[in-house]
């Protein structure tokens, strides 16, 4: 089968797996569209999802709300999951939720508290409903806010975790969707090196998922350095001749 079909079969069947309701393992999905699709075509089919459905990480289930950054079209595996084994007792912060699932970990594998920020109102619920789902909502504290906008000022974590969008546009006006994938000229990225430390405890670690192959990590690295930080490459895992993701580690 040449690679032409075989694209337009992934299209066609991406289609109709996402117009209904299903449940299907994420990590055999997105097993080629992962490393294969341009970015805008995964927000469409992202777009396209009208109907709750389900998707396993980890051999846990979780629920999807339309609207919502999907695991299941942009390859959630668990990957960092399985990569971090954070003390238990920690007090979380987590930017950019999505379906909520690294908070849920987080709060199942012993953190005190975990408090999950998201822009997109339906992500918040989506947190809170696999919060629900895994019986840790007594631990989860989920927030709709831009980055640090509802982190009160004493507040202070032990860990903070985005999995950070990383995509350049030229475009201006994005959507809330296009806001999980895009950071125009890095605004997002600086801000972030910039206020983070406001907010962790002393000898507190922050942790980036990026990209090396589609985000500037020339700057990442640079401007990091510049803000005081240490970076750390804890894990790269991806195809460096289509896209190559990286778990990293920030220290001050």
């Amino acid at each position: 089968m040449s690679k032409r079909i075989r694209y337009y079969c992934y299209l066609i069947i991406s289609f109709f797996v996402f117009m209904f309701p299903f449940q299907a393992k994420a990590e055999h999905f997105v097993e080629k569209t992962f490393l294969t699709r341009k970015q805008d075509e995964l927000l469409a089919i992202n777009a396209a999802i009208k109907n709750e459905y389900e998707f396993k990480i980890l051999g846990k289930k979780f629920i999807g709300l339309p609207g919502v950054f999907s695991p299941m079209v942009f390859g959630g595996d668990g990957m960092v999951t399985k990569t971090l084994s954070l003390q238990k007792g920690l007090k979380i912060l987590e930017i950019g939720s999505g379906t909520g699932y690294f908070s849920v970990f987080s709060a199942l594998n012993g953190a005190r508290k975990v408090v999950a920020v998201d822009i997109c109102e339906a992500a918040v619920e989506n947190t809170l409903r696999n919060a629900k789902l895994h019986q840790v909502e007594s631990k989860i504290d989920a927030r709709k806010g831009d980055m640090f906008s509802v982190i009160g000022p004493y507040e202070k974590f032990d860990v903070i975790f985005w999995d950070i969008p990383f995509n350049h546009t030229e475009k201006s006006n994005l959507t809330v969707l296009e806001r999980s994938i895009y950071d125009p000229n890095c605004h997002l990225l600086t801000r972030f090196l910039n206020e983070a430390p406001l907010y962790l405890k002393p000898h507190g670690i922050a942790y980036l998922v990026y990209s090396p192959t589609h985000g500037n990590v020339d700057y990442f690295y640079a401007f990091a350095k510049k803000s005081g930080w240490s970076v750390k490459t804890i894990k790269q895992w991806g195809d460096p001749e289509s896209i190559e993701i990286a778990l990293y580690q920030l220290e001050r």
